[in-house]
């Protein structure tokens, strides 16, 4: 959390408090970016030796506890393989 001592006694307990939430918050989303970052690549590695009609989708290779499975599935049943790309790409380089 990047505190010294010092702020560290200084603060209230609820501020304290408020940073240690926050900087979970943070950990876990950086945590749920990397694990989402994996399955896709995974998925587009794997899809790449497949042929079309046997290709898989990133849930069923690999299911999270955060997935909701009925929406997440629909957003994915909708988009091609050049609109999966592109949110890896995007995913990949926000910047460019």
């Amino acid at each position: 959390m990047n505190l010294s001592v010092n702020e560290f006694y200084e603060m209230r307990p609820s501020h304290f408090f408020l940073m240690l939430f926050e900087y979970n918050r943070e950990a876990e989303q950086k945590f749920k970016l990397q694990a989402e970052l994996i399955r896709l690549q995974t998925t587009l590695l794997i899809n790449s030796q497949r042929p079309v009609e046997k290709q898989i989708n990133p849930l069923v290779l690999w299911k999270f506890p955060w997935d909701n499975e009925v929406e997440l599935q629909k957003r994915l049943d909708h988009m091609s393989r050049e609109e999966l790309e592109e949110q890896y790409k995007k995913f990949i380089n926000p910047n460019a």
